[in-house]
């Protein structure tokens, strides 16, 4: 938790919805059929979840090469050894959208080894399931046998992407005790994950397809913790586009105006024990 000081002597605390595992995925690379090409492959996130630009710097090494010999690679979907994976139509564009990249060549020098470093940066679209992260399943290396991109056509050496994606589900901390005059700040920085903040007050928990599209009860607001209130769903920050009317939010805000222990939810993990409380006590 980090917290800042404000006017008057009060205080803003930053609670996180949920926790990930570095976005990082290791692979060895194999040769194909009649190649001597083998190595391994680092992909590494940076700003996955938690920043609007978030990248993803691939890195290959490669040993066994023709000396001099140039050779394309593509980060494309599916699995080694298949043809890719389809890249259009709705399946693919909305449900389930593993992208394609074109990566960096990779140049063979005297001894045959090669080291190509690539940064990505944007997915194909800025749609949901198209969010950039690493997929657990789905994405595999391709080294073309020459210099052209070729979607698989040809392989040196392939290998598949597995990314063992996790989520701590709890808000942490859990329990925070604040003053009166204080605000909290609720974000998503998982990866994975759309959750939110909602104080039940004494209200039943609400239906969870009712609450995905639920409307949050405002923002950036004073709140005295005796009536419902609810966040609605907060999203990754590169899933968020900004304060405009009909944007996704991010985060929540609020300042709290009265002593007591106020507990709230998050509606789709509450199952799993996502749940928390402010404490707050006299100024």
């Amino acid at each position: 938790m980090t917290a800042s000081a404000g006017p008057g002597g009060t205080a803003t605390y930053h609670v996180a919805l949920g926790a990930n595992p570095l976005e990082t995925a290791r692979l060895q690379i194999a040769p194909a059929a009649g190649s001597a090409a083998r190595g391994s492959a680092l992909l590494d996130g940076s700003g996955i979840g938690t920043s609007p630009d978030p990248s993803i710097t691939v890195t290959v090494k490669l040993s066994g090469l023709a000396p001099g010999s140039v050779h394309a690679a593509q980060i494309l979907p599916g699995v080694c050894g298949e043809a890719p994976a389809p890249a259009t139509g709705i399946i693919a564009s909305q449900i389930f959208a593993p992208p394609a990249y074109t990566l960096n060549n990779l140049t063979a020098g005297p001894d045959g080894t090669a080291t190509s470093t690539t940064v990505i940066t944007a997915p194909p679209s800025n749609s949901a399931p198209a969010l950039l992260a690493i997929p657990s399943s789905g994405w595999f290396i391709n080294v073309a046998a020459g210099p052209a991109a070729d979607n698989a056509a040809t392989s040196a050496a392939c290998g598949n992407v597995v990314y063992h994606s996790a989520a701590v589900m709890r808000y942490l901390p859990q329990d925070l005790r604040i003053r009166v005059g204080d605000t909290v700040v609720w974000t998503d920085d998982t990866s994975n994950q759309t959750d939110g903040v909602t104080f039940l007050a004494g209200q039943p928990l609400p239906q969870v397809p009712d609450w995905v599209f639920s409307s949050p009860t405002g923002n950036g607001v004073s709140y005295d913790g005796s009536s419902y209130f609810n966040s609605g769903p907060l999203y990754r920050a590169d899933a968020a586009s900004g304060s405009a009317p009909g944007s996704r939010p991010h985060s929540l805000t609020l300042t709290f105006t009265k002593p007591g222990t106020f507990p709230y939810v998050g509606v789709p993990a509450f199952f799993m024990g996502m749940k928390g409380s402010v404490i707050v006590t006299p100024p």
